[in-house]
C-alpha cells in the first residue's frame, strides 16, 4: 500500500496517473468545476489530473491502495 500527500483545502494535482481503491473510511473529492463526490469502501476511481489546478480531498479515516499506471 502506498500513501500520497492529500490536498485538504487547496487544489492540487495527482502525483501520477493511478487507480485509487478505498479500503475503509471515506474521502470527498472535489474537482475544478465544483463537482464533489464521496468515495467509500470498495469504490475505485482513476486519478489522472497530473497538471493544472487538480483536486481537493477531505478524508475521513480513509485507508486506500493505489495502482500506478
Amino acid at each position: 500500500m502506498q500513501f500520497c500527500r492529500l490536498y485538504t483545502g487547496d487544489d492540487g494535482p495527482a502525483p501520477r496517473r493511478q487507480w485509487c481503491i478505498t479500503l475503509s473510511g471515506s474521502v470527498e473529492i472535489g474537482i475544478g468545476d465544483g463537482t464533489k463526490r464521496t468515495f467509500g469502501p470498495g469504490d475505485v476511481f482513476l486519478a489522472e489530473d497530473e497538471t493544472g489546478h487538480g483536486h481537493t480531498a477531505v478524508p475521513k479515516h480513509w485507508v486506500r491502495a493505489f495502482v500506478h499506471l
